[in-house]
């Protein structure tokens, strides 16, 4: 295309104000590398400093999140399922706003739905991924119920109603716990494989699997930050909870922000 400029040379020069996208910076380091455990601290001050950046556009954000989840919930049945597919696209397009402020540029609402843009079908295969994976562990815990309320009536037949009553009042406590336990050791491993995805689906083109991959080892080689991560978040989710969950229009920001700063901390050198 000819340049105009060069056909008139009275014009003065145009510049291109509109800042550009920021690029990743750092080389990116394969399964992530090991942090100190109290680079958790760091992750959420990081976090709070790209929501100062922006925080009127983060709060608009957060509560046109919540209008179109309550929106596609009330869908029964149908609602769940877009709403876990949807959920990492939802959480692409803010990787990418946060790259943006990281940069010096600004947040917007259109980094809402950016990931519809860029990589939407990678994204909703990641939601579909780990919505299998979490339909296979109820379907685990299920068979464990079931099993386990067939020994309470296989029990009955000996000793009546009273039996099955004892057997219940004798081991439901315990197995409750197992079930619990148990729960907590499947989910927790999807968990990790689902955290970082998005951020490498949409910042570097990994593909959903091999981002689970990612994700899961970066996840397993900083197993001490994500504990103490998990308590300061916890203790920032009850705080923002206080004020009649006001707070929460900034923790809750802030909980994706620290997605993305943990995620340079651990995969970019």
């Amino acid at each position: 295309m000819t340049n105009q400029n060069s056909n008139n040379p009275y014009q003065p020069p145009v510049a291109n104000v509109e800042p550009p996208m920021t690029p990743v910076g750092g080389d990116f380091i394969d399964g992530g590398r090991t942090v100190p455990a109290g680079n958790a601290a760091n992750w959420l001050g990081e976090a709070w400093r790209l929501f100062a950046k922006s925080p009127g556009i983060w709060i608009a954000n957060m509560l046109i999140l919540f209008v179109l989840a309550m929106m596609v919930n009330f869908v029964p049945i149908l609602g769940g399922l877009a709403s876990s597919v949807l959920t990492p696209v939802i959480i692409g397009g803010l990787m990418l706003g946060c790259r943006e402020l990281d940069g010096g540029g600004q947040l917007k609402i259109e980094h809402l739905f950016a990931g519809f843009k860029t990589h939407a079908g990678p994204l909703m295969l990641l939601g579909l991924l780990v919505l299998v994976a979490i339909v296979a562990v109820i379907i685990v815990l299920t068979i464990l119920a079931m099993l386990f309320l067939g020994a309470g009536f296989f029990s009955s037949f000996s000793g009546g109603e009273s039996a099955i009553l004892n057997f219940i009042g004798q081991y439901g406590l315990k197995f409750l716990l197992i079930m619990l336990l148990l729960y907590m050791a499947l989910i927790i491993p999807v968990s990790m494989a689902y955290w970082f995805a998005p951020a490498l689906i949409v910042l570097h083109g990994i593909e959903p699997l091999a981002a689970m991959k990612q994700s899961f080892k970066g996840c397993l080689r900083n197993f001490l930050p994500f504990l103490l991560y998990g308590i300061l978040l916890l203790i920032l989710m009850i705080i923002g909870m206080i004020p009649l969950l006001l707070g929460l229009l900034v923790v809750v920001p802030m909980m994706y922000a620290s997605m993305y700063t943990a995620y340079k901390d651990i995969y970019l050198r």
